[in-house]
């Protein structure tokens, strides 16, 4: 075997536009969370892509902890 055929997969990476469609906002909204430094990306060359485990702990921060309980 060869070094290619026994490095693991990579990941996907995902478009902004990806990030965006997955999320139901427009892209401008995307944009701005990586501009306040709140979403992390990697960039190459001219494109911005998303890491599938940034977008992951982005939305993990962004949960609020769901509805309160009612009182008894």
């Amino acid at each position: 075997m060869n070094a290619i055929t026994e490095t693991p997969a990579l990941p996907r990476l995902l478009s902004i536009r990806e990030v965006a469609i997955a999320a139901g906002v427009a892209e401008l909204t995307i944009l701005r969370e990586i501009k306040r430094g709140n979403l992390a990306v990697i960039r190459i060359g001219r494109r911005t892509l998303v890491h599938p485990d940034d977008w992951r702990a982005y939305l993990d921060r962004q949960t609020d902890g769901g509805p309160p309980e009612a009182a008894p």
